[in-house]
């Protein structure tokens, strides 16, 4: 697989793909999984037609995110874009963010010496 613009198969990123056409539990997934969760992180370039199953309709994270008035991304998630190094504008990575559930990023209190 290609992971980065430029790059070779086993050179740059790489990730894991899961597919269950059997899950149902889709409010607990929903409830429970937490704030940032990434979904259906792709290279527009490298995977065109890699899409995302969620509560069994299709998506595809480039298209929510550059024309969500028409394919708007999953509920409970928004269309993101990361660009990436090497790639031409518009090109690059793009993923769905979960916006509700848990917080489970600790939060960070700054200290300064005086």
């Amino acid at each position: 697989m290609k992971g980065v613009s430029g790059k070779f198969y086993g050179e740059g990123f790489c990730w894991l793909e899961t597919f269950n056409p059997d899950f149902t539990n889709w409010y607990e997934a929903e409830k429970n999984l937490p704030k940032g969760t990434i979904l259906g992180l792709k290279h527009s370039e490298n995977q065109p037609d890699i899409m995302v199953i969620w509560r069994g309709q299709i998506y595809d994270p480039v298209e929510s995110y550059k024309h969500g008035d028409y394919s708007p991304p999953p509920p409970i998630f928004i269309a993101k874009h990361g660009g990436d190094l090497g790639a031409d504008e518009g090109q690059g990575f793009y993923w769905y963010e979960k916006e509700t559930g848990p917080d489970i990023m600790p939060q960070l209190s700054f200290q300064t010496e005086n």
